[in-house]
């Protein structure tokens, strides 16, 4: 699930520098104006709409005043109270520094700045403020299964159907830790690269890495029984042509909403009946439990 960011600013020209780098990685909103008054800053946040999570301020404003006007909004407005928040300010001294410390936000940078480095401290701040199970698999970079089901459920609650598939890469461990990682990022890669693309509705396939050596992938839209069959297989193949280790066998458990409902629990329940099935039905298979 990507982050959301709220820029705002009085200047545009600081906006569209900055979303050129961010815009690969988040989602961002605007709110151009002058920044004078708590008020102000309120009204950017419910045009906005909520579930940001991080404020970024940009302004051409003296001494730390910004710093003053993000402590009124703290107190007076809870969707910004404990959200994470950069300053970006042309003039900015070392006490406004320690203010902005004293206020918790998290940076206070002087501009002008360069873009990459401001991107790579949005990245920090928003790495720092992540709770575990959103940060990322240290192994394959992959978002964990419990912050992948977070997304999924949302998809399904708003309408999205499609094909749950749980992944395992039975023995790869007993080959050691080396061998062992770059089976995972291989294993990623050929995942990342077979991945159904966008559906008209807009919603993207979501791939995640399972503890013990496995993955996860909720493809939408992908609904036919052969199609997910035949999706299952390639996956087994392209695996197995990357690895390419004969100790490593590869089982896939599958499942479909328009067969087995859209309640997540009970189609992940279902999915890895279906895993099991694979790894007991001989090696590089995939099943589905019941269809």
């Amino acid at each position: 699930m990507r982050k959301k960011i709220l820029f705002v600013s009085e200047a545009k020209l600081f906006y569209k520098i900055f979303d050129a780098v961010l815009a690969e990685k988040y989602d961002s909103t605007h709110a151009f104006g002058a920044i004078e008054t708590v008020k102000t800053l309120i009204r950017a946040l419910g045009t906005a709409g909520g579930g940001y999570d991080l404020l970024i301020v940009s302004e051409r404003i003296e001494n730390g005043s910004c710093f003053d006007l993000i402590s009124k909004v703290r107190k007076e407005d809870k969707r910004i109270r404990d959200m994470p928040a950069i300053i970006l300010a042309e003039n900015i001294t070392t006490a406004s520094i320690m203010s902005a410390n004293r206020l918790s936000v998290d940076e206070a940078l002087k501009l002008p700045i360069d873009p990459e480095v401001f991107a790579e401290t949005v990245d920090a701040v928003l790495q720092h403020h992540a709770k575990p199970y959103q940060r990322p698999d240290p192994v394959t970079g992959l978002p964990i299964m419990r912050f992948a089901e977070e997304e999924i459920v949302e998809m399904l609650k708003g309408g999205s159907k499609g094909a749950l598939f749980l992944i395992d890469l039975d023995h790869y461990s007993f080959v050691g830790t080396k061998v062992s990682d770059e089976a995972l990022i291989k294993t990623r890669d050929v995942l990342h690269n077979m991945l159904p693309g966008t559906t008209l509705n807009g919603s993207e396939a979501v791939l995640a890495v399972l503890a013990g050596g496995g993955f996860m992938i909720f493809a939408p839209e992908m609904r036919d029984k052969k199609a997910v069959e035949d999706y299952a297989a390639a996956i087994i193949r392209g695996i197995k042509a990357a690895v390419d280790n004969e100790q490593m066998y590869v089982s896939v458990g599958l499942a479909v909403t328009d067969r087995h409902g859209t309640d997540y629990e009970e189609l992940h329940k279902i999915c890895d009946m279906g895993l099991s099935r694979a790894r007991t039905s001989g090696k590089n298979k995939a099943f589905f439990y019941q269809w």
